[in-house]
């Protein structure tokens, strides 16, 4: 992950790959099986089809995949 965000921070986000940037964003988060986050990513992508996929699925079903923990709001 320190690679990328090296990558990220040096190069720009134009660099990376769709996966790569979800990746840095999910591990901002709390990954409660300890998978990598890139293959997280992959996954979801995969799954949903790309971003535009995952901002249209409902959030509980997005909460549910393997992975990804719903955060509470204060």
């Amino acid at each position: 992950m320190k690679k990328l965000r090296e990558r990220l921070r040096i190069y720009g986000s134009q660099t990376l790959l769709t996966e790569e940037l979800l990746a840095i964003v999910l591990s901002t988060g709390y990954n409660r099986q300890g998978k990598d986050t890139l293959e997280l990513a992959r996954k979801l992508l995969a799954a949903y089809k790309g971003l535009g996929g995952q901002l249209r699925v409902d959030y509980q079903e997005l909460v549910r995949e393997s992975g990804l923990v719903h955060f509470h709001q204060r």
